[in-house]
Formats: C-alpha cells, structure tokens, sequence
C-alpha cells in the first residue's frame, strides 16, 4: 500500500514509526538502539520549550536547568551543550543494513540511502560497502543559530539574549582505502532535526502541545498540505509585519487592460484602467517546459471567459495553483499564461512593461519549484507529497525535566548534486525576487518567505519568538551559510536594508551571475526576463540601464564583466565557455520598432558562467599595489531617428557616483569623427542601425597571441607576444574556437589601465565594428612595449 493510498483512503495514522523500504509503507514498533547507535550523545539536539523561553522572559532563573548557559561577557543565554561537530562511526553499511530489523535509527539511515537516490545514482560506491559516520552539528561555526531578545525582565540583565541551536544530522560514507571508486566519500546534509514528546507521547497540535514544543522543533508534514498553516503564516504576517511587509507603492499603478483568473468562477476576467492595488490577488510563478498546451491567444479570449472553462483544462501546476489560492481564501489568481495574450506582441509588450508592479502588488506568490513543466502540479494539494517521514525515539524519559528525545527525518536530505529545474529557469528569477511574499512548493514541503522571516512546513515555527530570520539560508550543497538561498532568498523590495549586509549594487551583480546561468527555452527573452528587476533597481536607485548596465558613471568599469573561473561543482556550466546569444530580440524595440540582435558588450549577449565587477565604486581593485592610472575610455552610444551620439553616463541624470578623473578632450567622440575615422559607417548606415546598438570611444588596441587551450578541462588560454613571452591571460573562448590547436593572432582593445595589468577585450572586425570575444589581463608593460595604437572603436 503507497503512502498516497493511506492519505486517500482517510485510514487512522498508527502513532508508531512509519518507515518506506522501495515505496512500501511498512510500520515498526519503537526498538531499542544497537551499540553504536546508543554510544553518540544526542543531548545537544534538544532544544528549548516556549514555555522555558517564557519563563526567562517573565525573569525567573532557570540557568541551573540543564542545556542552559549564562555568558556573561556576551550577555548571551545559550540553550543546549554545543556539539563538535565530528564524525561518530556507525560502522560499514553493511553493518548498518543488517542492524536495521532491530535498531531504529539504523533502520532509518539504511533506508535514507534508498530514498534520498544515493544507491541509484552511486550504486559502486555503496557496493564497496563504506564506512559510515553520523556528525551532530549544533555549534555557531557548523550550525545556525537563531538570536531571541529576552526583553527587560531578565533578572541577570536587562537585554539578554538567547542564542538557540538549530542541530541538524548529516551522514557521511567514506569508501574502504582499497576500494576502486568514482569518489572517495559521499555526504547527506541535514537528515534528521529533533522531534519533541511529552514523556513517551508525541505532541499534539493543541494550543497547551504547542507550548510544550521545543522552539523551531521538526514536525510531521502531512500528505495533503492543511491549508490552516499557510494562511496562519499569511495573516501573521498581515497582522505582525506592517513595518517590514508593507503595502508596496506599485500598487498605485494603473493597467489600461489587466487580467485574473477567478479562483470562485474558474474563468479569466478582464479589467479596465484597472488600479493593482483595487483587489487582492495571488501569482504564479513556474515553469512552462512542453507541458504547456492551453494558453491565453487572440482566438481563445472569449472562450476563458465563460465560467468554469477552467474547471480541467490547463495544466496541473496551475489546476493546483487556482485550488490552493481558493483555500488560502483569495478570489484571484495571476498566471502568466492565462493573463497574457500570447500571440499579441502588443498585449505582451504592454504587461511586460507591468510585470514588476504585478509581482510586487501580488498577496503572495506561489512558486511551483516542483518538477520540470506544467503539469507537474502543486506537490500537497491534489496528490500528496512524499516521503513520509521517519522517525526514532534515540533517548527514553530520564526525569521530569528531560522528557525522551526523538528524530525525525527531515524533507530536504539531499546530497552535494542536487537543485531544483525551477531555480534554472531565466523568467522565475525576475519573479522570485520581485515579490513581497513567497510560498514555494518543492517536492518534499511548502515554504514562507516574507521580508522579515522564512517558515518551513517541517519546522515549527508558529509560538512567540519563533521566526526564522531570512538571514538564516541554506546553502545548495546543504549547509548553512550566508550565500542566497535559491529557493528563498530575500526579495529586492528593501535592498540595503535589514539583515543582508550586501549593497544594492553587490546584490545586482549577484542577480546577473544568476541570471546569465538560467535557461531559456527563447533566448530572444533575455533582456525581456530581466527587465523588471533593472526597472525596480532604476526606481530605487535613479539608474538608468544600458543593456543590462548601469547607464552612469559606473558604465565603463561594468562593461569589464568577465567569464568566471569561481569552482563550483554544483554549477552546470563551470568550465565551460560563454555562449553567444545569437537570437534577435523576440519582441520589436528601439525607435525603429524592430527585432535587434544582443550587442556583445552587454552580458546579457552572453550567458554562461559570468561575474560583474564591484559596481559599488566606479574604480575596480585588481591587487592591492595596483592603482588605476587612468580612465581610458569615455563611452558614447548612438540613438537614432535621427543619428546622435549620447555619452553613456549622462543617460541618468543626477547621478551620485561621477567619474573619477574628468573627461580629456581626447574622449571626446562626434558623428563627424566617426565617419572621418571609420569609412564604412556612413550617415546612411548609421541611419539604419537601431538605438543603444553602438558603442563609440577612443582607447589603444593592439595585438597578441593566443596559445591553445592546455587540455579540454582548462580551457583559458595564455596571451604571448611575437617573442614568445607570456603577458598574460584570457578566459575561455565561445563555440568551436575552443578545438584549436594553433597560436591564435588576436586584437585586443584597453578598456582598464592599472599601474600593473591592463583589463582588456579580445575583438573581431566585421565592416569597421569590433564585436567582442573575451575579456583577459594583459601585464601593463607588455602592453606598453607592443607599441599600442590609439584609435576610434565602434564596439557591437
């Protein structure tokens, strides 16, 4: 019988363990563990009951109870001992196997390695049968912790605070050292999190259980999402959060035409000169893939209007998104694909221009992170999640004070590969990060991310003091850390500002790194995919943008955006070359009202492994010696109808950062020189080029040459001049100029100059305009010895 089954059939839950061997529901009495098992001291995984919290808060002592410690000089209660994090033997998997019938925890463990896909995807690797090890990691260097003001009354002092562990288990299998293996180790993070009883009991739901809980203790996720929770987190939230989570200006904003589904009537309706902020909506966010038959087109408008013509057709992810925006009891839903008149490039420029405001206005955004297209659904809603989780009582009842400890497994156990299709996905960033409130449905549980805090399903997080702080993140591979949560990261609706230390600009170049790695199915889309995240930074900071780049004084030193070389194994695209998006525009732009191709100086003409420089400074550090000697170029960009050179840094008036060092009257660039200095643009030619396409500026260019990539895992490539002598480098090269086996003669163009590296791009010529290839470094004396020609570049 499947877990699904026993949700479906409303059988009574047996409150002993549940646990799944190859997707059969089977249930155990609680055992006792075996030796190694009993030998690990799981005390630090207890954490503390809202009820003791309240007794500090209230200002009794309960510092000689155990897991409580005073640190005086921090002026800081820390609850539970904290653990080393080191690794405790559970000995070979065989050994784990075959314990498994009478040990609990072992049972657990062996089964975790089926379910979480280990055995399928590393089948040799446990066939060696490898050692395995259990680490607790419940410390402020291998875990997080959440800090809790204790308030006034606290006898030991007036502004104490808590410091609260959230221990978490992770497995390693380290394979015998005579084994012939792929790897020599493997890892699970964060499998298991403290499940709190009441003596042998485990808790109720009860107002007087939750209370007994142990602060952001795990919990048993049900099949079928309760609905309660969520809107539970939604009007805390509306109720709680009005400083951090207020009502955003854009829903002052007027759409001439603007379209919902209603959720009560399963139809699509149509608003005129409608205001954003006159109804409360939800909006979806996922992905489209091939599951996508039923749109909104020129020819079905009509027929979505009836009611119910909603009912079943469309895909499941917006089935299950029309159902569970009807549960959290909001009328209407925004999809893209039912809003949106697909086959109406005027209709779609029109709520592009409105997508920013559309997602910030939203109540909420569902995020459907499950599966890879449309019909994947909404994980909980109509067809349950799974697995169930297991779980194992590792400490009987001692006393009053120290009630058993249980385990329970976690829903995101996962190994050192993994990641979800929905956070790959060019169009879902912009989406993400726009919005004011967030739940996500990932395959194992649903997720809270507002402006102030993030709640889990699997964690209890409801009681007084029990907000997850959203500078508490996940890394990808399973840890914790300060890098962006791809699920849950923090939206752009207060840059600067709360909890992040990073600036806006730093954050910027982080949303264009992940940007240029997402897929999209149309690469046309990209500017389109991005643009209501520009258009949010240019109403909170004033800056236009070029391309994808700051349109003032930062515009030079952002078009030294560079191919990454930052390891990362968790990164598809990681040493691999940039690829040039050769698609045009998918929809018509620029004066001239036509489909443009993507200039290769913008990184949005690229995607691939990419980094922005520092945008926070108009100067860019390359080693602590090196100083910027000058600012070589001055950019001038050409707008048409009629043609027109525009410097790039006065295209946002007012700006806060001015150059460093004033403009020579050599940067100087006119229409006049660059006709005298580059033949073959013509004013006819010119005329015909659409806006924002050109680049024009004085620099030095010279050549160089390339030698081949060493092997196919490094493929950069070392710059030599006609001696021989090595002056410096460059990353690798796009397409199937990657094959070559054969010095490379290139030209190269200074865009930086420091006293000691010269930042330069590799170019090509096509009908007197450079297109650029790459970025590299070149030694700044070697630059100088290869006699440099200063020269009128039009860059495309």
């Amino acid at each position: 019988m499947s877990p699904s089954s026993l949700v479906n059939n409303h059988e009574p839950r047996n409150p002993a363990l549940f646990f799944c061997v190859e997707g059969l529901m089977m249930i155990s009495k609680v055992g006792e563990l075996c030796a190694y098992c009993a030998a690990i001291d799981f005390e630090p995984m207890r954490l503390p009951t809202f009820q003791s919290l309240q007794a500090l808060i209230n200002g009794k002592d309960l510092l000689e109870k155990p897991g409580f410690s005073y640190d005086r000089q921090r002026n800081v209660i820390q609850h539970s001992r904290p653990g080393l994090g080191r690794d405790q033997t559970l000995g070979r998997q065989s050994r784990v196997d075959s314990s498994a019938a009478n040990c609990p925890l072992c049972r657990a463990t062996s089964d975790l390695v089926r379910t979480s896909g280990l055995y399928t995807t590393h089948q040799e690797f446990f066939e060696s049968d490898p050692e395995c090890s259990l680490s607790i990691y419940c410390d402020p260097v291998d875990g997080p912790a959440i800090e809790i003001p204790l308030g006034l009354n606290f006898k030991l002092s007036s502004a104490a605070t808590l410091l609260v562990f959230l221990g978490r288990i992770s497995l390693t299998w380290n394979a015998p050292l005579t084994a012939v293996t792929k790897q020599p180790s493997l890892t699970l993070f964060d499998c298991f999190q403290t499940l709190d009883p009441v003596g042998d009991e485990l808790l109720s739901d009860s107002e007087s259980g939750e209370r007994q809980r142990g602060l952001f203790s795990g919990r048993e996720r049900p099949a079928i999402i309760d609905p309660y929770l969520p809107r539970r987190w939604l009007t805390t939230c509306l109720e709680d959060h009005k400083d951090t989570c207020p009502l955003h200006r854009s829903e002052d904003r007027r759409a001439s035409t603007f379209r919902l589904i209603d959720t009560s009537t399963r139809a699509v309706v149509e608003f005129t000169n409608h205001r954003l902020g006159d109804v409360q909506y939800a909006a979806l966010s996922y992905v489209w893939g091939n599951g996508h038959k039923t749109t909104l087109r020129r020819g079905t408008l009509t027929q979505l209007q009836l009611m119910n013509s909603l009912r079943v057709a469309g895909p499941q992810t917006v089935l299950d998104a029309i159902k569970f925006t009807s549960d959290m009891k909001v009328r209407y839903l925004w999809v893209d694909a039912f809003c949106i008149i697909q086959d109406d490039d005027d209709d779609k420029a029109a709520q592009l221009q409105l997508m920013a405001e559309i997602y910030q206005s939203a109540l909420f955004t569902i995020v459907a992170a499950a599966g890879n297209d449309a019909q994947a659904g909404l994980p909980g809603v109509c067809i349950s999640s799974e697995p169930l989780q297991q779980k194992v009582r590792v400490k009987k009842e001692e006393n009053p004070d120290m009630g058993s400890l249980w385990l329970i497994q976690t829903l995101a156990p996962r190994d050192n590969m993994g990641d979800y299709a929905w956070s790959t996905r060019g169009w879902i960033l912009q989406e993400k990060v726009l919005s004011r409130r967030v739940l996500t449905f990932t395959d194992k549980q649903l997720l809270w991310r507002c402006q102030q805090c993030k709640k889990w399903e699997e964690i209890n997080t409801e009681a007084d003091h029990s907000e997850l702080p959203c500078s508490l993140r996940y890394r990808a591979n399973g840890g914790h850390s300060p890098d962006i949560d791809p699920v849950t990261e923090p939206s752009l609706l207060h840059m600067g500002q709360g909890e992040t230390t990073a600036s806006p600009w730093q954050t910027l170049s982080s949303l264009i790194s992940d940007f240029a790695r997402r897929n999209l199915t149309v690469q046309g889309d990209a500017h389109d995919a991005f643009s209501a995240i520009l258009k949010e930074y240019t109403n909170q900071t004033g800056v236009q943008f070029l391309w994808g780049l700051p349109a003032d004084a930062r515009f030079e030193l952002a078009l030294c955006w560079h191919y990454t070389t930052k390891p990362s194994e968790l990164d598809p695209h990681a040493g691999k070359p940039l690829q040039r998006r050769q698609e045009l525009t998918t929809l018509p732009s620029t004066s001239l009202q036509q489909r443009v191709p993507f200039p290769s100086w913008s990184w949005l003409g690229w995607r691939g492994p990419i980094d922005m420089p520092d945008l926070e400074y108009t100067q860019v550090l390359v080693s602590p010696r090196s100083e910027e000697i000058e600012n070589p170029i001055v950019a001038y960009v050409l707008k048409n109808t009629p043609p027109r050179l525009v410097k790039t840094s006065t295209l946002t008036p007012d700006s806060s950062i001015q150059p460093t060092k004033k403009d020579s009257k050599e940067s100087v660039v006119t229409l006049d020189m660059v006709m005298a200095e580059i033949p073959d643009l013509t004013f006819t030619r010119l005329s015909t080029i659409p806006d924002d396409q050109l680049l024009f500026f004085w620099t030095e260019t010279a050549r160089f040459f390339l030698s081949p990539p060493p092997n196919q895992f490094d493929r950069g490539r070392s710059v030599f001049n006609e001696k021989g002598e090595y002056c410096g480098d460059v990353g690798p090269l796009p397409g199937a100029e990657i094959a070559t086996s054969e010095n490379q003669h290139a030209e190269f163009i200074a865009v930086r100059r420091f006293t000691y590296i010269c930042l330069v791009l590799q170019v090509e010529r096509r009908d007197g305009i450079a297109y650029r290839v790459n970025m590299g470094q070149i030694d700044a004396q070697a630059w100088r010895r290869s006699r440099p020609r200063r020269e009128l570049i039009a860059l495309g």
